[in-house]
């Protein structure tokens, strides 16, 4: 498999419960959009971008640029535009837009999973003795 494969339908589905996150917390879920058309493949990976640049849109941040990893600087590309500077305050931001997301995706698949695998999500009652017939009549010896 390659690197990448297995993340690549979850990092699509976060979409549309990342903009709706956005629209729940008086972000701004249009931006968001916009930027993930126009900044979401600049990543290296190609699912990474997706939520990156959907966040920076929503926070009207800019993200991105050089990082350090074990004292490595790697560059990458920046995502959004920087409508306001960033602040603290965009970090409790950011934690409550993926707590959001998190519930409303994992909300999406509980109704999603039963109906695309064919399942009614209905209480069954199990197949058991018809009780509305009249009962059979008792004999005694």
């Amino acid at each position: 498999m390659r690197p990448g494969t297995a993340n690549w339908l979850p990092a699509r589905l976060t979409v549309g419960p990342m903009l709706l996150a956005f629209r729940i917390l008086g972000l701004d879920p249009r931006r968001a959009w916009r930027i993930l058309r126009r900044d979401g493949r600049k990543h290296p990976s190609p699912n990474s971008g997706i939520p990156e640049s959907l966040m920076s849109g929503g926070l009207g941040i800019r993200l991105g640029g050089t990082n350090t990893y074990d004292g490595v600087p790697s560059r990458r590309p920046h995502f959004g535009v920087p409508v306001l500077p960033k602040r603290r305050e965009h970090i409790r931001e950011a934690l409550c837009v993926l707590h959001w997301t998190t519930l409303l995706y994992v909300a999406m698949l509980g109704f999603v999973c039963p109906v695309a695998s064919g399942l009614d999500s209905s209480p069954r009652m199990i197949d058991g003795p018809d009780l509305s017939a009249d009962p059979p009549p008792i004999t005694g010896k």
